[in-house]
């Protein structure tokens, strides 16, 4: 059953012909849909403006006026609905006339059921494929909005670097200052002065943290170029989570237990993107209103040798029917607005690229745990010095 934007897939029959309305609604119900009627294009006005259609069958002549005025309205409140319409007398003007006011088709009364159903298939196919195309459209204009935002943020980043770099050289040379200028203020202005001091300090950690997310911000938006080499995954989960965490912070419990874990082949900003796609999706699956919301990062070495990232949320989980799709493209559980459904997507593509696997299992108290299984990284053996002859 297809289903229309307020969760019924409805189809529209104007006709002032009860008749024809009724045979019309059969076919339409047959097919799992709903059938709406109006005789009038009053009635049938009422009802374009109080919901969706998914298609819709229009009579020419009506009671109260023309069925191009309807279809006027219906292209105005709902411009991608596909429109048959249907008329006792038809003829090139006729058909003219409704073609350039929009309609789909042009149908000439009497119809057989075959007519109908093939014409009702149609339709619904057309409009399958425009919403198709619509989602399509506007989760590849998100993914653009997002890349001209990773290429502005690396801008950023670069531009905070020199800022950041003279305000720690400041506070590094003013905690200096201060720490020669105990001796000769005596004792009366120690406390102030530690005081001032641990501010210092405290100013310098704070830059210092700022210039190492500037970097690497900059390092996780840079495109990769040249061979792959070999990647320490303990680095990139601890970059992975200070990205990451605007999506956690304080909402949702971050924790890392980053065990020994064999090294593999790639490229590091590719497996940070895992990481943190991974965090940010169950940080999202968690409910703002959950007070205990938790996501558990493991990375170990597997009992194959392979390198082993585990990531486990508390959430409410994923439903049975929807796990086979988890990975495709552009499918997301997530309500509209809030997910691109890329995000699952592309992590399998890195990991299936880097001749790992990734799979999802339910966890123990009702989540969702990701596991990503990773090849070591082969061993090279150091050049041996030639023979001496």
């Amino acid at each position: 059953m297809v289903e229309g934007a307020d969760g019924g897939g409805a189809v529209l029959v104007v006709d002032d012909e009860p008749m024809v309305r009724v045979f019309l609604a059969r076919v339409i119900e047959r097919s799992g849909l709903i059938a709406l009627q109006a005789g009038t294009l009053g009635e049938g006005r009422a009802l374009v403006h109080q919901r969706r259609f998914l298609a819709a069958f229009v009579d020419k002549n009506l009671p109260d006026g023309s069925g191009i005025d309807l279809l006027a309205d219906l292209r105005d409140a709902q411009p991608d609905v596909p429109v048959v319409m249907i008329t006792a007398f038809l003829d090139a003007q006729s058909a003219v006339a409704a073609l350039r006011a929009g309609a789909t088709d042009v149908l000439s009364k009497p119809f057989e059921f075959r007519t109908i159903r093939e014409r009702l298939e149609g339709l619904l196919d057309r409009a399958r494929l425009e919403a198709e195309r619509r989602r399509l459209d506007a989760l590849l204009n998100h993914a653009d909005r997002l890349a001209t935002l990773g290429t502005l943020a690396a801008g950023v980043a670069h531009e905070l670097n020199s800022p950041l770099a003279a305000a720690l050289s400041n506070f590094e040379y003013l905690a200096a200052e201060l720490e020669r200028l105990r001796p000769q203020l005596g004792g009366r202005a120690a406390e102030r002065l530690d005081r001032c001091i641990d501010a210092a300090a405290e100013g310098r950690e704070a830059t210092q943290r700022m210039r190492t997310i500037a970097g690497d911000l900059k390092l996780y938006a840079r495109r990769e170029l040249g061979a792959p080499s070999t990647v320490d995954l303990a680095e990139v989960v601890s970059r992975a989570v200070t990205l990451a965490c605007h999506a956690t912070r304080g909402r949702i419990a971050v924790e890392v237990d980053a065990g020994p874990a064999p090294r593999v082949s790639g490229w590091a900003t590719r497996f940070e993107q895992v990481v943190v796609n991974l965090l940010v999706n169950a940080a999202q699956a968690i409910p703002a209103a959950q007070r205990d919301g938790r996501v558990h990062l493991s990375l170990s070495e597997a009992s194959d040798g392979w390198a082993l990232l585990r990531v486990a949320d508390n959430g409410p989980g994923v439903p049975e029917e929807v796990r086979h799709r988890l990975f495709k493209p552009f499918f997301t559980t997530k309500p509209a607005g809030q997910g691109t459904g890329l995000g699952l997507s592309v992590v399998a593509d890195i990991v299936r690229a880097a001749g790992g696997r990734i799979d999802f299992e339910p966890g123990a108290d009702g989540g969702a745990v990701f596991r990503v299984v990773l090849p070591p990284a082969p061993v090279v053996a150091p050049a041996s010095d030639a023979a001496s002859e």
